[in-house]
């Protein structure tokens, strides 16, 4: 993809604001893992005290509990002290992120109007999307409108959604638990959206007519890969209403698996010129997609672990963030006019 000449400018211009962002997401880094450290030490500090019968304290009451004050009091301090530094650390990097998307996204992509705070996207389309059945909470980070022409816009969010998890079922339950609500955020890129089991890209456009139906595209064996989709998957498989529909294109079916309430109404919209402008777009976003074509709606998801509007930590250390950044934006601007939806639902 050719990168516009005035991306090396601008880069330069960011530059200074970029390597503070770097600084700040190192402090990050730094001082998230002693929070947790000390906060796992402390509830087992106390639990060993509790439990183990005063062997590790005084045997008068008294004493015990200020012995136990005098080694939990200081942690406490010092977990307040580090939880300030980090807090403080994030809300820097957080309006550095700003600044260096506002600036993008207004000198490269002039017909795009970037909301850096959260604008709410209804449930009802996360739902029809037909990706995200069963999800308990969503939260968009910032998004994008973008007019594309022909009076047409895509609405474009930065999102992280939560399905939450029933009571675990013996220790492997609980294992699974601790391992997301500790593991992933201790050892993540971006802590604060580790817990939400989609990340990502989340854009839909308004159809000229409404589908008879529903077609729903996804990455070929995305249950391998992506385990919160398991049971999306799963339902698209079991239902009545939905099949698995086998198509003509071998390049298309090694990267995608088609499910449709109608095999006429998939191969209608699923032509071979948008067959090819589909495999043509997933290289582009060097990432897996998920398409669906569902009343009124089409929905367009692409899972990114550390967000789509969003500074990712690998592209900050190599310096390629404003380039990764410009190469999503642009690929997901030119999804209506690459696919040609006029062409494949304007029919009766």
């Amino acid at each position: 993809m050719a990168v516009p000449e005035e991306l090396t400018q601008l880069r330069q211009e960011l530059a200074s604001t970029l390597r503070r962002a770097e600084k700040n997401r190192r402090i990050i880094r730094a001082t998230r893992t002693p929070i947790y450290l000390i906060a796992a030490l402390w509830m087992i500090f106390v639990l060993a005290g509790t439990f183990a019968g005063g062997i590790f304290l005084p045997a008068d009451q008294g004493a015990a509990a200020g012995s136990l004050m005098q080694w939990i009091l200081p942690a406490f301090i010092l977990l307040m002290i580090l939880q300030f530094v980090f807090r403080q650390a994030y809300a820097s990097f957080a309006q550095q992120e700003r600044n260096v998307l506002s600036k993008l996204i207004e000198n490269l992509f002039p017909e795009a109007k970037f909301h850096a705070t959260a604008h709410d996207v209804p449930a009802s389309v996360f739902r029809n999307s037909l990706f995200f059945p069963g999800f308990r909470s969503a939260a968009v980070f910032a998004s994008l409108d973008i007019e594309t022409g022909n009076g047409r816009r895509l609405n474009v969010a930065d999102i992280g959604l939560f399905y939450g998890q029933d009571s675990p079922a013996g220790a492997g339950g609980w294992a699974a638990v601790y391992k997301k609500s500790v593991f992933k955020p201790l050892f993540s890129s971006r802590a604060d959206r580790a817990l939400y089991d989609f990340r990502g890209m989340f854009a839909w456009a308004q159809l000229n007519r409404r589908v008879p139906g529903s077609v729903v595209i996804l990455p070929d064996r995305l249950e391998d890969r992506l385990g919160y989709l398991a049971k999306s998957i799963q339902n698209l498989k079991n239902t009545g209403d939905r099949k698995l529909v086998l198509l003509e294109d071998p390049e298309f079916e090694r990267r995608f698996a088609v499910y449709a309430t109608d095999e006429v109404l998939a191969r209608y919209i699923l032509t071979p010129a948008l067959m090819r402008d589909l495999t043509r777009l997933k290289e582009r976003y060097g990432r897996d997609m998920m398409v669906s074509f569902n009343a009124d709606k089409v929905c367009f998801a692409v899972p990114m672990p550390d967000g789509f509007l969003s500074l990712r930590s690998d592209a900050l250390d190599d310096g390629r963030i404003v380039e990764e950044i410009y190469r999503d934006i642009d690929t997901t601007r030119s999804i209506l006019a690459e696919l040609r939806l006029e062409n494949a639902v304007e029919k009766e």
